[in-house]
């Protein structure tokens, strides 16, 4: 468990969102997050959850399952995060 410690961290600065964003445009990007945050690398954002411009990575830490959504442009700022409990997903591992 120790290893996915800044997760809370992460979320809390983005709970945060309309100060940091008069501080800052992109208070955190993907080579932060590639370097600090275990992560799945997802081929393409979850259907219901995709966008134009965008590319998601998916993180454990608690109970909870944290789908990361990065902008594909200038430093790939992150855009949101959105947190699931068990109940709220389905998990397709690509079998035939």
């Amino acid at each position: 468990m120790k290893k996915y410690s800044l997760i809370l961290p992460i979320l809390a600065i983005l709970q945060a969102g309309p100060v940091l964003a008069a501080e800052e445009d992109c208070p955190f990007n993907y080579e932060i997050f590639e370097l600090t945050v275990p992560h799945v690398d997802l081929e393409e954002c979850p259907t219901r959850k995709s966008s134009d411009g965008a590319f998601c990575r998916l993180s454990m830490g608690g109970a909870q399952v944290h789908l990361f959504i990065f902008d594909t442009e200038g430093d790939n700022c992150l855009l949101r995060v959105e947190s699931f409990y068990e109940e709220d997903y389905s998990l397709d591992l690509g079998g035939q």
